[in-house]
């Protein structure tokens, strides 16, 4: 569109000359591999700074998935975790909620307060502890739920016990390189 030595603008382009041919014949020329994006440290590292916000997302995701199911004479139902902390129904007949399991809300509101409120060693602390909370509760209702006649722990058990363990990893991963740097 510009002259490249003077600058002024260029209606249309005009013709390149061509380099004089060379005087012995070419090879001929492999086609280009396809390029691979092959990652990087700077990729990895883009992944360890999301991880707290996708965990603690995920944590508040698995609530909403069945965590515990039951069966009696053939019948079988599923509880979530916020039919835990709020109540709900099952086989027919209802509960309430338990105050005690808001806790399972923790590794989510935590882990989001760390990922989007909170800066440096107070961020991952959060997510820290946000993660441990997370970490225990699984235990806990793992070990209820072998112990009682609950059944089975269901996707969502799964889902939040690894994504508070990715929790904790990702901010004690940022807590010690954050104290190298």
């Amino acid at each position: 569109r510009f002259c490249g030595t003077c600058g002024t603008k260029i209606d249309r382009p005009t013709a390149m000359p061509h380099p004089a041919a060379s005087p012995r014949p070419s090879a001929p020329v492999a086609p280009a591999a396809p390029r691979i994006k092959v990652p990087t440290a700077a990729n990895a590292s883009a992944l360890w700074d999301h991880l707290p916000l996708i965990s603690s997302v995920a944590a508040l995701v698995a609530l909403l998935l069945p965590m515990v199911g039951t069966g009696i004479f053939g019948l079988s139902a599923s509880m979530s975790g916020f039919n835990m902390i709020f109540g709900g129904e099952m086989l027919g007949s209802s509960y309430d909620g338990e105050l005690a399991n808001l806790a399972l809300l923790a590794p989510g509101v935590l882990g989001l307060v760390s990922a989007l409120a909170l800066r440096g060693r107070a961020a991952n602390v959060a997510g820290i502890a946000g993660g441990v909370i997370g970490v225990l509760l699984t235990l806990l209702l793992g070990s209820v739920a072998s112990d009682t006649s609950v059944g089975e722990l269901q996707i969502g058990f799964w889902l939040f016990a690894l994504a508070s363990v990715a929790l904790v990893v990702a901010q004690v991963r940022g807590l010690v390189f954050r104290g190298r740097a």
